[in-house]
């Protein structure tokens, strides 16, 4: 099976769907990941050497879950300074390269702006190519948006949880101290929270877009 996770920024598919992508690659599916965005451009006081930093955070994540990765180089936190269409066609062209039978993107109830927009490029991408779509979920992003999050299905990551942990730790740049949501402790109880939902101990949810077998 091939799998495709489309994200706005590096660290997105590790937050977002990291331990999924694991269990998929153990099962031995093949599992592309496409970065919207180089990350980081936004904050204040950044610099090229800490998009590099991020640069290498992915790398290492990549190969550590096992995963391919591919670069746009859409502005970070001004994807609506570009045409959503110039999006589409960046999510047309991985979809065409790589055919994948499953895609995780974001999700458009989330409160960052290019999440929302990269979920409106995936759906324009998406409309007859692709039978099973599944957005996740983004702590920090998710649960501040203004509805709720859909969560009705779930994947067992029991498995492998501890590489989303070990591969979070990655981005050093991403990890926040308690109760911030990007910090372990976070991260580990909606883990819990989610599995506690289906009867096991960590689970990630998404919201189905789309199922045809």
């Amino acid at each position: 099976m091939k799998v495709l996770v489309v994200c706005a920024h590096p660290d997105d598919e590790i937050l977002g769907p990291g331990a999924t992508i694991a269990k998929h690659v153990q099962s031995g599916d093949t599992v592309n990941v496409l970065l919207l965005s180089r990350g980081g451009l936004s904050r204040d006081g950044t610099d090229l050497s800490l998009i590099q930093k991020v640069h290498q955070s992915t790398v290492k994540a990549s190969k550590l879950l096992g995963y391919n990765v591919n670069w746009e180089n859409f502005p970070d936190q001004e994807f609506d300074t570009v045409s959503i269409l110039s999006i589409a066609k960046a999510i047309e062209r991985e979809i065409d390269r790589t055919n994948p039978d499953i895609m995780y993107c974001h999700s458009n109830v989330d409160r960052n702006l290019d999440h929302r927009i990269a979920y409106d490029a995936s759906m324009v991408a998406t409309r007859i190519s692709i039978k099973n779509i599944y957005c996740f979920e983004v702590p920090s992003s998710t649960e501040w948006g203004d509805r709720p999050f859909n969560a009705n299905y779930f994947v067992d990551i029991t498995d492998t949880f501890d590489l989303k942990l070990q591969a979070i730790l990655l981005y050093t740049s991403e990890v926040w101290e308690p109760p911030h949501p990007r910090s372990n402790q976070y991260i580990e109880g909606l883990a819990r929270v989610r599995g506690g939902q289906i009867g096991v101990e960590y689970a990630e949810s998404f919201c189905q877009v789309r199922r045809l077998g």
